[in-house]
């Protein structure tokens, strides 16, 4: 099964701030707000980190996924 969500809703569903899941994820929270705002895209190795980081928080059951729907950057979706 695959939860799917965006990284604010995982984020509040885990009960952390922007500053705590920086700091699980090891990224900066200038990165993890860029990010919720829609101004970047982020890299894998950083949607890695900040999709391990909830999953530890959120303790999934065994065999469940945490799908992120990262949001279009905004210069896209005012290009729409």
């Amino acid at each position: 099964m695959v939860l799917s969500m965006t990284l604010r809703e995982a984020r509040e569903r885990a009960q952390l701030s922007q500053e705590r899941l920086a700091a699980y994820a090891w990224v900066s929270v200038r990165t993890i707000r860029r990010i919720e705002q829609g101004l970047v895209v982020p890299n894998m190795s950083t949607r890695r980190a900040i999709v391990d980081a909830l999953a530890r928080r959120l303790r999934l059951p065994e065999g469940e996924r945490l799908a992120i729907a990262w949001p279009a950057p905004a210069r896209l979706r005012q290009a729409a």
